[in-house]
């Protein structure tokens, strides 16, 4: 199936040639080119003031500030983006971006960098196992929940949170490398997932049978 969790709007061609200059000359400022959002701090002043200045160039701005701290691409399609650059380039960005999260080098199965890192970690670990967390604070809850969605439903968005803008925050890149757990679903568990998904699997957003599921096996931990 092909997943693009992070796809908005339509990439211009103009949008390409803006993305070929910049990832010639800045690959710091080129990191928002693997996943299409970046927590702006994380770049520095210089980094991110290349990609505010390129919107001049535009008719339309390409690079916005989000109330939460990131700069999003108003246009992003991974499939369209990564050709406006050598592969090799691209590998680089993903290096990156993997070593950002904690993670090693992910093989690109989806043109989503987060759909492949979730089929990465289900290759790892299992399908039949769920993110947990000892800590029973709300943002370890909510990262709990938010991972769940996508690991056992495929279902990004979870409290209206687009996928690229929660893994860029801190917080997220901060439990990714240092809180993040996993046990294996129990018998019972298994057989009311298998049940759940053949219901609402083919829903497009999560449902609330999905989620008070997800808030269940929060709530039992290991």
């Amino acid at each position: 199936m092909d997943k693009k969790w992070t796809k908005r709007g339509e990439v211009t061609e103009k949008d390409c040639a803006i993305i070929a200059a910049i990832t010639g000359n800045n690959m710091i400022s080129s990191r928002i080119f693997v996943t299409g959002e970046v927590y702006e701090e994380e770049l520095g002043t210089i980094a991110s003031s290349l990609l505010y200045a390129a919107n001049d160039m535009l008719d339309e701005p390409l690079f916005v500030q989000t109330k939460e701290g990131t700069i999003q691409m108003a246009r992003f399609d991974t499939e369209k983006v990564w050709r406006c650059f050598h592969p090799e380039k691209v590998e680089a960005l993903v290096r990156s971006e993997c070593a950002r999260l904690g993670l090693p080098q992910i093989p690109i199965d989806e043109w989503d960098f987060y759909a492949s890192m979730i089929g990465y970690l289900k290759i790892q670990y299992g399908e039949v196992t769920v993110p947990f967390t000892e800590k029973k604070d709300l943002d370890s809850f909510y990262q709990t929940v938010y991972l769940g969605c996508l690991w056992l439903f495929e279902k990004p968005g979870y409290m209206a949170v687009p996928v690229s803008r929660h893994f860029a925050l801190p917080e997220s890149e901060e439990w990714m490398k240092n809180q993040f757990k996993i046990r294996p679903l129990r018998g019972q568990e298994m057989a009311e997932l298998k049940e759940i998904k053949e219901k609402y699997g083919s829903i497009k957003g999560i449902t609330n049978v999905e989620l008070n599921f997800l808030l269940k096996l929060h709530d039992e931990g290991r």
